[in-house]
């Protein structure tokens, strides 16, 4: 199968295929064809609401956890939005790909709380990857505004692969991204897996489909051509 380069989708029309998400889910709970807990169920369900107002610029619930959305939203764009992706793990490229589409919310999202960088290096635990986000942050708005080509080759400048095995083990949690994730895939696909089920096998799941089936085995990124000079410097707190 020839699968093409990804490339991200823009928030607004990430948070229309949200609506069409919810109305899939909706419906899916209407007949009945969600065989898990009531606890379970509405999880996945208020997931998908909270992802849709984090598009909006609304942050009511811990930042934590709407950036994890975001990023969940990012990852099922790879994945789910996009048809059939190349696995993530065939190539670094494809991980390139996979890298830009799952950050691109977070790094073009209109307003996000001031502690969404903490938030972000949580989950990630990538200085390296969080630097390069808040560079294109800093760009948004202005005629200078960083393009997804542009990132793809600022992520071949750094040592971002790491960040995005951290960010792919966060989506492959149900207690984590996993549960974002999950209600995406399903209403995605209009259907969720059989009943007895465990949720972290059903959190695997989803986590297949949105990185085209073969997360789990990993390849290494390409070696920085070089260590650029640090423009915006990220540091962690303890």
């Amino acid at each position: 199968m020839d699968h093409q380069r990804r490339t991200p989708t823009e928030v607004p029309r990430l948070r229309d295929w949200l609506d069409r998400l919810i109305q899939n889910y909706d419906a899916l709970v209407y007949r009945g064809e969600i065989g898990y807990s009531q606890q379970e169920i509405k999880l996945y369900r208020d997931s998908l609401a909270s992802a849709a107002l984090a598009c909006d610029g609304e942050f009511k619930r811990p930042v934590k956890a709407r950036i994890r959305e975001l990023l969940a939203l990012g990852a099922a764009s790879y994945g789910l939005a996009g048809g059939v992706p190349r696995p993530v793990s065939g190539s670094a490229e494809a991980l390139a790909d996979f890298a830009v589409c799952a950050v691109w919310p977070v790094v073009t999202a209109p307003d996000l709380p001031r502690n969404w960088l903490g938030a972000f290096l949580g989950i990630t635990r990538s200085t390296h990857l969080a630097s390069l986000v808040v560079r294109a942050r800093y760009r948004l708005g202005t005629p200078e505004a960083m393009s997804p080509s542009e990132f793809v080759q600022a992520l071949s400048e750094i040592n971002y692969a790491p960040g995005i095995w951290t960010l792919l083990d966060d989506l492959g949690d149900p207690e984590r991204g996993g549960g974002a994730l999950i209600g995406m895939a399903i209403a995605h696909a209009r259907y969720a897996p059989r009943r007895g089920a465990t949720q972290k096998r059903v959190a695997q799941w989803a986590l297949a489909a949105a990185t085209g089936g073969t997360a789990v085995h990993r390849v290494p990124a390409p070696r920085p051509r070089f260590v650029p000079a640090p423009g915006l410097l990220v540091t962690t707190r303890s």
